[in-house]
């Protein structure tokens, strides 16, 4: 059974909150894995509801962007993080600007030394997306969005293994004591002279689970990104409009639509869609699964199985 991965929607209002809800926050949890896509206000108070334990995890903090919305939650989140006494690398990741923002709040804020180290890594792309980070379960790929700030959004991809021809390894004869070295990527001789690399008994590793988050953003038709999304499993999407009311608030503030997330779900292959970031202008949900369920009826024309879902505050999903 692969490592499960747990997703929780700790925030998912925009802007503020106008309609009582926590500012972005999205945790990433697999095995001691934290990963926090954006921070918003009131997000901590989420974090250790869910008992997601930042302080006994290698914690990853990836910013989409540095509006207040999406970092307000970063200065209270370190000074916890300072009180409970956490040790080792906390990471944060964000576009153009980040370290000069983090060493900002650093050094008004925080009076006594960290007792841990913040490592930060300022991503400015010279392509469409590159790999940025591995973590233990992930591999982590930025990639371009368009927002009227520097703007990224990230690619978590399940790292896996190769798995072991048993079958094949007996009729070869390999002993068990010698399985652990092909495992490894050593090439081992038999008893009998025979030589034998990884290659020959190892099975092509299963494809990795795929979580796609693009925080704020127009929608994105570049057909390298596109490809990078293909499959998903989970497409975190920026939805901030309705498009037959509020289209053209969404291109003057770059935004995407429910719609303008839905065409990109179904021109990807996603298996599952959660509309995030939905503008607090529209106070009845059930407005937004109606035209979510209309509108994907209507582009039924293909076969899809894509799931879309309307994650509120404190939603988990198990991937």
């Amino acid at each position: 059974m692969p490592q499960p991965i747990k997703i929780v929607f700790i925030g998912t209002g925009a802007t503020a909150p106008f309609n009582l809800k926590k500012m972005p926050c999205i945790a990433v949890k697999s095995g001691r894995d934290l990963i926090l896509l954006d921070l918003g206000e009131c997000c901590q108070i989420g974090i250790l509801k869910h008992k997601l334990h930042p302080v006994r995890s290698n914690l990853y903090i990836l910013l989409s962007h540095l509006h207040v919305d999406h970092i307000s939650g970063l200065l209270g989140f370190l000074h916890t993080l300072k009180l409970a006494s956490k040790e080792g690398d906390v990471w944060i990741l964000g576009p153009s600007g980040t370290k000069k923002t983090i060493e900002d709040i650093i050094e008004t804020f925080v009076d006594d030394p960290l007792p841990f180290r913040i490592l930060i890594r300022e991503i400015n792309l010279n392509k469409s997306f590159e790999h940025v980070l591995t973590t233990s379960y992930f591999r982590i790929f930025g990639f371009r969005t368009t927002h009227d700030v520097p703007s990224i959004g990230y690619a978590l991809i399940e790292r896996t293994k190769p798995k072991f021809n048993a079958k094949l390894a007996d009729n070869l004869g390999i002993p068990p004591s010698k399985r652990k070295e092909l495992l490894l990527g050593k090439t081992i001789t038999l008893p009998n002279g025979k030589i034998v690399s990884p290659k020959d008994v190892l099975l092509p590793p299963p494809v990795g689970r795929k979580i796609i988050y693009t925080g704020d953003t127009r929608p994105i038709y570049n057909s390298t990104i596109l490809d990078l999304f293909k499959n998903c499993d989970l497409l975190i999407h920026d939805a901030t409009y309705i498009r037959e009311r509020h289209e053209t608030l969404a291109e003057e503030r770059f935004h995407s639509t429910i719609e303008d997330a839905i065409d990109i779900a179904l021109i990807t292959n996603t298996k599952k869609l959660a509309l995030f970031h939905i503008s607090s202008r529209y106070k009845d949900r059930s407005i937004i699964q109606d035209i979510a369920i209309k509108y994907l009826k209507n582009k039924k024309n293909e076969k899809t199985t894509l799931e879309v879902l309307i994650p509120d505050d404190d939603d988990v999903l198990m991937l």
